[in-house]
């Protein structure tokens, strides 16, 4: 069992330091550190992976700007301070020097704290990640991301009319399950013309689907399971012709299933578990041939399905 950090054996030259250094291949050992001072003279860094090495010590409320060390890095492309017991606030003013980092993952740590409104300067930022990580405040508008994923945070407040009130030309996954979502799904979410997955289960989403979701040409995966949608399902969800995987379980949707489904070729994944459906299933269902998982348990639906 290794106890401290300062344990660990890597024959580091800390002015010549290979590009990476990963605690994550470490499985089954508790690896602790009660500073990260040490990481200043890494200047040579791109990858830093300090996945599950506990912080909280070094990150505790008596030590004052324990991030400091980090700021001196200004290689780095990829930081992953993930599951580390790190307790807020959010020291984003000591990563105003990272110009070039691409990769954030911060999740699974008790930060308690807003997400800054300045994240949105780390302008090579592609790729955030602070699941479960007990925020709260308001969801900022952070333009420059391809992956977000704010997921298990109950008490981050998503009000999803003011987030797509603005443009997120690179956004490919957006993660909000069990979030504090404001609002309907609304018809602007088009402005996130980049998406691949939407998952935002579990967070109360009202009102109906609005008929722009099928504007997400991209989109691969969605997921809107466990919240209170009703009206029926948009006829004109046959334009997603990428989707593979649709989540509708436990809503409150009505209407009769839309034959339009029978149009989405890659669908491998259709689930409407607990709704209102009502009329009879589309026999054309059984020409989706990459359609592996299909539950419809739990509708109003009737009439016998031919699988001729």
């Amino acid at each position: 069992m290794i106890n401290d950090f300062s344990s660990l054996s890597f024959s580091i030259s800390t002015s010549n330091l290979s590009y990476k250094l990963l605690t994550s291949y470490l499985p089954n050992s508790y690896v602790s550190s009660t500073d990260i001072s040490w990481l200043r003279g890494l200047t040579n860094l791109k990858v830093l992976n300090l996945t599950g090495v506990d912080l909280s010590a070094a990150s505790s409320v008596h030590i004052t700007n324990w991030a400091e060390p980090l700021s001196v890095l200004a290689n780095l492309r990829e930081l992953s301070l993930s599951d580390c017991s790190i307790a807020g606030p959010f020291p984003l003013h000591e990563f105003y020097n990272l110009s070039l980092l691409s990769v954030f993952r911060m999740d699974s740590n008790p930060l308690s704290s807003p997400i800054p409104l300045r994240m949105a300067n780390l302008t090579s930022l592609s790729v955030l990640d602070l699941n479960n990580c007990q925020l709260h405040g308001s969801m900022p508008y952070l333009p420059q991301l391809q992956y977000l994923d704010v997921s298990g945070n109950q008490d981050l407040m998503v009000d999803l009319i003011h987030m797509f009130d603005h443009s997120w030309p690179k956004l490919q996954l957006l993660s909000i399950t069990l979030t504090n979502v404001v609002g309907p799904i609304p018809s602007s979410v088009s402005n996130a013309s980049s998406l691949v997955s939407l998952l935002a289960a579990r967070c109360s989403i009202r009102v109906s689907l609005p008929h722009s979701l099928s504007n997400l040409s991209h989109l691969q995966y969605l997921d809107l399971s466990f919240n209170s949608l009703n009206g029926s399902i948009p006829y004109a969800i046959s334009n997603l012709r990428n989707l593979q995987a649709l989540n509708l379980n436990h809503n409150s949707l009505h209407g009769p299933f839309p034959t339009s489904i029978c149009e989405v070729s890659s669908l491998a994944t259709l689930l409407v578990i607990g709704n209102n459906l009502n009329g009879s299933v589309p026999s054309c269902i059984f020409k989706l041939r990459k359609l592996q998982v299909f539950d419809v348990t739990g509708n109003n639906l009737n009439g016998t399905i031919s699988f001729n």
